[in-house]
Protein backbone atom coordinates (compact mmCIF):
# COMPACT_ATOMS: atom_id res chain seq x y z
CA UNK A 1 0.00 0.00 0.00
CA UNK A 2 1.22 3.51 -0.97
CA UNK A 3 1.81 6.15 1.63
CA UNK A 4 0.51 9.52 0.15
CA UNK A 5 2.11 12.85 1.99
CA UNK A 6 -1.74 14.49 1.34
CA UNK A 7 -4.31 14.69 3.61
CA UNK A 8 -7.87 13.13 2.40
CA UNK A 9 -10.42 15.44 3.07
CA UNK A 10 -13.44 12.62 2.19
CA UNK A 11 -15.88 11.71 4.45
CA UNK A 12 -14.49 8.28 3.97
CA UNK A 13 -11.56 6.81 2.98
CA UNK A 14 -11.58 3.00 1.42
CA UNK A 15 -8.04 0.90 1.86
CA UNK A 16 -8.01 -2.53 -0.86
CA UNK A 17 -5.98 -5.14 -0.61
CA UNK A 18 -4.67 -6.26 -4.54
CA UNK A 19 -5.50 -9.91 -4.12
CA UNK A 20 -2.65 -12.19 -2.85
CA UNK A 21 -0.83 -8.94 -1.95
CA UNK A 22 -1.12 -9.77 1.64
CA UNK A 23 -0.66 -13.77 1.62
CA UNK A 24 2.09 -15.13 3.68
CA UNK A 25 2.51 -18.45 4.25
CA UNK A 26 3.25 -18.46 8.26
CA UNK A 27 0.58 -15.99 8.83
CA UNK A 28 -1.68 -18.81 6.70
CA UNK A 29 -1.26 -21.68 8.52
CA UNK A 30 -1.03 -19.88 12.02
CA UNK A 31 -4.00 -20.57 14.67
CA UNK A 32 -5.13 -16.84 14.66
CA UNK A 33 -5.29 -16.99 10.57
CA UNK A 34 -8.02 -19.88 11.10
CA UNK A 35 -9.45 -18.51 14.33
CA UNK A 36 -9.83 -15.09 12.08
CA UNK A 37 -11.20 -16.81 9.01
CA UNK A 38 -13.68 -18.88 11.26
CA UNK A 39 -15.24 -15.57 12.58
CA UNK A 40 -15.45 -14.05 9.25
CA UNK A 41 -16.94 -17.08 7.76
CA UNK A 42 -19.60 -16.91 10.40
CA UNK A 43 -20.56 -13.62 10.15
CA UNK A 44 -20.87 -14.03 6.32
CA UNK A 45 -22.60 -17.44 7.31
CA UNK A 46 -24.80 -15.55 9.57
CA UNK A 47 -25.96 -13.06 7.19
CA UNK A 48 -26.31 -15.51 4.04
CA UNK A 49 -23.64 -14.09 2.04
CA UNK A 50 -21.59 -15.87 -0.31
CA UNK A 51 -18.85 -13.65 -2.04
CA UNK A 52 -15.28 -14.31 -2.54
CA UNK A 53 -14.53 -10.17 -2.22
CA UNK A 54 -15.51 -8.66 1.24
CA UNK A 55 -15.23 -4.66 2.72
CA UNK A 56 -15.80 -4.22 6.52
CA UNK A 57 -16.74 -0.14 6.91
CA UNK A 58 -18.02 1.96 8.86
CA UNK A 59 -16.85 4.84 11.83
CA UNK A 60 -13.34 3.99 12.17
CA UNK A 61 -13.96 3.50 15.87
CA UNK A 62 -16.77 0.40 14.92
CA UNK A 63 -14.13 -0.89 12.97
CA UNK A 64 -11.20 0.00 15.28
CA UNK A 65 -13.48 -2.07 17.72
CA UNK A 66 -14.57 -5.21 15.06
CA UNK A 67 -10.66 -5.79 14.54
CA UNK A 68 -10.01 -5.43 18.62
CA UNK A 69 -12.81 -8.16 19.07
CA UNK A 70 -11.34 -10.68 16.70
CA UNK A 71 -8.23 -10.24 17.76
CA UNK A 72 -9.42 -10.63 21.61
CA UNK A 73 -11.40 -13.91 19.62
CA UNK A 74 -7.52 -14.96 18.25
CA UNK A 75 -5.85 -14.57 22.15
CA UNK A 76 -9.00 -16.48 24.03
CA UNK A 77 -8.84 -19.21 21.43
CA UNK A 78 -4.60 -19.66 21.98
CA UNK A 79 -4.70 -19.16 25.56
CA UNK A 80 -7.54 -21.84 25.81
CA UNK A 81 -6.03 -24.35 23.58
CA UNK A 82 -2.41 -23.83 25.23
CA UNK A 83 -4.18 -23.92 28.94
CA UNK A 84 -6.73 -26.22 28.98
CA UNK A 85 -5.18 -29.48 30.65
CA UNK A 86 -2.98 -27.52 33.41
CA UNK A 87 -5.87 -26.34 35.22
CA UNK A 88 -6.62 -30.28 35.80
CA UNK A 89 -3.06 -31.70 36.38
CA UNK A 90 -3.86 -32.92 39.90
CA UNK A 91 -7.30 -33.25 39.24
CA UNK A 92 -7.66 -37.38 39.80
CA UNK A 93 -11.39 -36.86 38.05
CA UNK A 94 -9.22 -35.55 34.89
CA UNK A 95 -8.93 -38.18 31.68
CA UNK A 96 -5.98 -36.51 30.02
CA UNK A 97 -6.74 -38.44 26.97
CA UNK A 98 -10.08 -37.04 26.41
CA UNK A 99 -8.84 -33.07 26.33
CA UNK A 100 -11.30 -30.67 24.81
CA UNK A 101 -9.61 -29.42 21.86
CA UNK A 102 -10.74 -25.82 20.48
CA UNK A 103 -11.03 -26.39 16.82
CA UNK A 104 -9.78 -22.92 15.12
CA UNK A 105 -8.32 -24.83 11.89
CA UNK A 106 -11.24 -26.29 10.44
Amino acid sequence: MEVKNKKPTEDKTVFVFAKGSQFNEELFESNNFHAVSKVIDTIMKMNSVDSKRVFFGGDLLDVKLFMTGILNFCYLANNLEINQSYDYNDDEDFDAETDLVIDVIS
